[in-house]
């Protein structure tokens, strides 16, 4: 922690990062919605941080998460589509920072999408992409795996983690990313939720995905090392519903896809805790480009502010400490985008960025929303206030006139593209 914080950790917290594919906040109770119950979501929101107004950089699963990884927007890491691109081994990730500051990293995937092929296992000793045996109903063809079975390989993994720190053959914290894909389209949860959530299945899979968290919470208890094991749990997008007539995500950048699940719980031992007992709600506007810095302050004392945004580690994030001491950050733009409507169908892709209270689309009529009026975004303001879309339009142009990575773009086999269907 930089001088004047309030950290209290004799030696470095571990790390857990989980990822919630393709889910939405506003239905799950942890994050402040009533239509799916979330017990082990809640754990993690009991006298921690549940940010509302965290934005992903795109809706769509390898770009958001080598933002994550990265604190880099899309436009910059290079990887700006599913299968068509892949992270640039030039990249500097947070498994990579960590690892290089004495961490073992370990990381246990869901998806096709998220194979290391895709560049997102640089920094990993353990990179668990497996989707097939040992484990029952595995085989050829299988593109993503239930979270229960995440949860099995990620408890296995603690279970020796905590056994090896007992005994002192194991020294070294922890960062252990676990990712869940169950939320993701088609929308099939196991009997009991698919009965539960009849007309819901999309929140049949959330309320399972919620199960399948808590098996993983449970096993970091078992292990013994759940305080002094920092807990963060985001999505990398959400999904539309049939909101602007979009059944799943990635074709726009509406509130339905880019406002994500982002529920921070830090440490037992650490003051910030214990100095409240219920969730602590943070209105202000942030990004998934965000977590990597947070986390690599929070873990490293006395880690220079510069490294955040220079050298390998130049990125478009920033450290969200401050608003967890009760200090303000300036206000600031988000960015987004999405290239998969020119990729899948050469319509145009779209370019946005979101303050506070505004939102504009460069697009080819362009469009501008009051998110505070009109949180839905169904009243486009581009033509009755100009101005204010000239501006934003500035600030985009702005954003994307910095230094980018060369393009991270790859030809994809005959094989990915038809596991790519199939999901």
């Amino acid at each position: 922690m930089r001088p004047g914080s309030s950290a209290v950790s004799p030696r470095p917290w571990n790390i857990l990062l989980v990822s919630l594919d393709t889910t939405r906040p506003d239905p799950l109770h942890a994050c402040g919605g009533s239509r799916v119950p979330t017990p082990a979501l809640d754990r993690i929101a009991a006298g921690g941080w549940v940010f509302r107004e965290m934005i992903s950089p795109a809706p769509i699963t390898l770009p958001a998460h080598a933002s994550l990884f990265t604190a880099q927007n899309p436009w910059r890491h290079g990887a700006r589509e599913n299968t068509e691109y892949a992270l640039s081994p030039t990249a500097t990730t947070l498994a990579e920072e960590l690892r290089g500051e004495g961490y073992t990293t370990a990381a246990f995937v869901a998806s096709f999408i998220m194979e290391s092929r895709f560049g997102l296992d640089q920094g990993f000793e353990l990179y668990d992409d497996r989707l097939q045996g040992p484990e029952p109903g595995l085989g050829p063809g299988t593109v993503e795996l239930p979270g229960a079975i995440v949860s099995q390989r990620a408890a296995r993994w603690l279970g020796d983690y905590g056994a090896r720190r007992r005994s002192g053959a194991e020294t070294r914290p922890f960062f252990l990313f676990a990712h869940y894909y169950d939320a993701h389209a088609p929308y099939a949860p196991p009997p009991t939720f698919a009965e539960q959530y009849r007309e819901r299945p999309y929140d049949g899979e959330l309320a399972y995905q919620d199960v399948c968290l808590g098996g993983l919470l449970d096993a970091l208890e078992a292990s013994g090392e759940a305080s002094r094991t920092l807990i963060w749990v985001v999505s990398d997008h959400g999904e539309s519903l049939g909101e602007h007539g979009e059944a799943g995500h990635s074709l726009f950048v509406y509130e339905a896809t880019q406002k994500v699940v982002s529920v921070l719980r830090l440490p037992r031992q650490d003051e910030r805790l214990r100095a409240g007992a219920s969730s602590r709600v943070v209105e202000m506007p942030c990004g998934l480009v965000d977590v990597a810095p947070t986390l690599l302050e929070l873990a490293l004392p006395g880690r220079p502010e510069s490294a955040e945004t220079t050298g390998p580690w130049k990125g478009d994030g920033r450290s969200l400490v401050p608003i967890l001491e009760g200090r303000a950050l300036e206000d600031r733009t988000i960015y987004c985008e999405t290239l998969s409507p020119w990729i899948s169908y050469h319509w145009a892709p779209l370019f946005a960025v979101r303050s506070e209270h505004w939102k504009y689309i460069h697009a080819p009529e362009r469009e501008l929303y009051d998110l505070n009026r009109d949180p839905g975004e169904l009243d486009n303001r581009a033509v009755a206030d100009p101005a204010r879309a000239d501006e934003m339009e500035r600030q985009l142009a702005t954003l994307l006139s910095g230094e980018g990575a060369p393009s991270a773009r790859r030809q994809p086999t005959a094989e990915e593209m038809e596991r790519l269907r199939s999901l």
